[in-house]
């Protein structure tokens, strides 16, 4: 026994002295030994992928039993002000500690007393709206970014910043739930004033607070009242997300004022994954430029700069539609910047995007090609530790694809949910503060993908089998409510499905539909020609086999 311990401490030591060897003696290594080196390296990564997939499973499985992105807003009305109230000032500049800053890297701007957080870079050349902000006359463009804090024994908080404008920039979480639907509006500053914004949380207590802003919102601290203090958030897991992609990555902004939130950041609260980094470039693709650095050079001359020494849980690359060209140079230009990733990011889950998009430029038989062409060349890449989440194409089951029709807000051409989900510029999804936009239902759509795929992984990084279960069957009107009808005109309601299972059908439980109208059980639409005039109620059933949900509805036919 000494003498067979004695012999197996010695090539343990031979492995572990060839690994160690400089490069330049990698060609004197014995074959064998390579061997055992790529071997215990290759585990090694199975068991920082093991863990990372445990991580991404334990916060996913929490965040359904507490999300706040379904709850109704606190309805808690802040006021804005140049003059401050609460005694306590606490800047980020002097205590960092206090305040995590979620999704990006915060930036001091030209004066030492601002922040901002950087999480993308709109048009990295020609964009100067930040330029005399920003040292070095860099251009930045953040969207739904987050500065958390936790206020402890305290009932007041007011947020404070440098704004020029008086757009709507900011939402307050307490304790994950929205204090308001919308978002703040300033008051203009003068010189070098700051504009204070509060928020009573009506009692005196403990709040784990979230400062979500948007636009070139410049962070100076928050003010408290006596007694009260501010500490760093803590938690076991925190999952950091980078979503790589377009405009739908990068958020803009389509409804004005009323805009509500990021599709991304959606995401990331449905899976609970606290530091989701929006890293997407308006009008970029993996060949396309459209006047901007194309999407691999973004990654490398920009993303992974900015990433500083964050080493992210997941990275999700989100194709669209700005590769509207040949599909080979995409796919090549795709598989490259994949292995490009893989390599800066070993044990990160990599989640590729179907090509999620509207019609707007290209038939729907055009994208559902060219995404099968990724998911095809995604199969031959074969990397054991990544997802490819379809879209443009069926996902199983009667479930079809995420975006379909040629419609949109405004201009409905009856032929699909985007008549509903898609903003009037044709491109971009509705959103808005409710849960019945294309925000939600391509977030929700994008959740149970991810449920799905993660519960997929076999033994080698999921040994104990976990699976995360599946989100609650929901079923809602898109758009919010139905729509009214004209007798011999066309007519569509589209009821969004998420969560439960894969295979959903849908009847109708009580009332009536409109003559000329009927019920397609798997699309779980209305559709047809209203011929007579009148008001009709009733129920429609939507069922995945093991649940049942009911969507209420009335049409008024003129």
């Amino acid at each position: 026994m000494t003498k067979l311990f004695s012999t197996l401490m010695s090539a343990l030591l031979a492995v572990a002295a060839f690994m160690a060897a400089p490069p330049a003696a990698a060609d004197m290594i014995p074959g064998s030994i390579r061997s055992a080196q790529a071997g215990l390296r290759g585990r090694a990564l199975d068991m920082q992928r093991t863990a990372t997939l445990a991580k991404i499973q334990r916060v996913m499985t929490a965040a359904q039993t507490a999300n706040g992105q379904d709850v109704a807003p606190l309805g808690i009305t802040p006021t804005t002000s140049l003059t401050p109230v609460q005694p306590q000032l606490i800047t980020y500049s002097a205590n960092p500690d206090k305040f995590e800053a979620l999704g990006g890297t915060p930036l001091v701007t030209k004066d030492p007393n601002y922040y901002v957080i950087v999480d993308s870079d709109d048009a990295l050349l020609t964009n100067t709206s930040l330029s005399a902000l920003m040292p070095q006359a860099k251009a930045y463009w953040e969207h739904s970014v987050q500065w958390n804090t936790k206020l402890i024994n305290g009932r007041y908080i007011e947020i404070g910043s440098r704004e020029e404008g008086s757009g709507p920039v900011l939402r307050l979480w307490v304790n994950g739930v929205l204090a308001q639907a919308g978002r703040v509006a300033y008051q203009p500053n003068a010189g070098t004033g700051l504009n204070w914004t509060t928020y009573d949380l009506g009692a005196t207590g403990t709040y784990e607070l979230g400062i979500e802003v948007t636009g070139d919102f410049r962070f100076n601290g928050v003010r408290i009242e006596a007694g009260a203090t501010l500490a760093k958030p803590t938690r076991a897991d925190t999952v950091v997300e980078i979503n790589i992609g377009d405009s739908y990555t990068a958020g803009p902004i389509n409804n004005g004022t009323t805009r509500g939130e990021n599709l991304v950041s959606i995401m990331g609260r449905y899976l609970g994954f606290k530091n989701v980094i929006s890293s997407g470039l308006v009008g970029s693709g993996y060949v396309t430029s459209a006047g901007r650095k194309t999407a691999p050079n973004f990654y490398t001359d920009f993303v992974r700069p900015m990433l500083g020494g964050l080493d992210p849980d997941v990275i999700k690359i989100n194709d669209g539609y700005n590769d509207s060209g040949s599909v080979g140079p995409t796919v090549t230009a795709a598989y490259a910047m994949w292995q490009q990733v893989r390599a800066d990011f070993p044990r990160a889950l990599i989640v590729i995007g179907g090509v999620w998009t509207s019609q707007g430029s290209q038939t729907l038989v055009t994208l559902q090609n060219r995404e099968t062409q990724l998911k095809a060349q995604f199969d031959l890449w074969g990397d054991p530790f990544s997802l490819f989440i379809k879209s443009a194409n069926p996902t199983g089951g009667s479930q079809s694809a995420w975006m379909l029709g040629t419609g949109r807000v405004g201009t409905p051409a009856y032929n699909g949910i985007n008549d509903y989900i898609v903003f009037s510029d044709g491109i971009h999804l509705m959103d808005g503060y409710d849960n019945a936009n294309g925000q939600w239902f391509v977030a929700s759509k994008y959740r149970d993908a991810m449920i799905a795929g993660v519960n997929g992984f076999g033994a080698t990084y999921n040994p104990g089998g976990v699976q995360v279960p599946k989100w609650p069957l929901a079923a809602r009107i898109a758009g919010g409510a139905a729509p009214a009808g004209t007798v011999g005109n066309p007519y569509l309601l589209a009821i969004m499905s998420t969560g439960g299972g894969l295979i959903r059908t849908s009847s109708l439980k009580s009332g009536a539909l409109p003559p000329g109208v009927t019920l397609g059980s798997l699309q779980m639409t209305l559709t047809g020609t209203p011929t007579t005039a009148g008001t009709y109620a009733g129920v429609i059933t939507i069922s995945d086999g093991a649940s049942n949900v009911d969507v209420p509805f009335s049409i008024v036919v003129s």
